[in-house]
């Protein structure tokens, strides 16, 4: 049994024994799920940067302020 498991190709190799290189394909989809995540993080990061509403002027109008 373990000859067996020996001779057998692992998932990072195929049948010749050598490396599997990248596709084009796989290169793309990693790079989107990167893409993706980053953008994920971002949002976060960017929404503790958002202008507040100033409170002072929706409490006070214009009738107020010219007496």
């Amino acid at each position: 049994m373990s000859e067996v498991a020996k001779d057998a190709p692992n998932a990072e190799e195929d049948v010749t024994g050598e490396p599997r290189r990248e596709t084009p394909v796989d290169f793309f989809a990693s790079l989107a799920e990167l893409l993706v995540i980053l953008l994920f993080a971002m949002t976060f990061v960017l929404q503790n940067f958002e202008i507040p509403p100033v409170p002072w002027k929706t409490r006070c109008s214009s009738a107020t302020m010219s007496s």
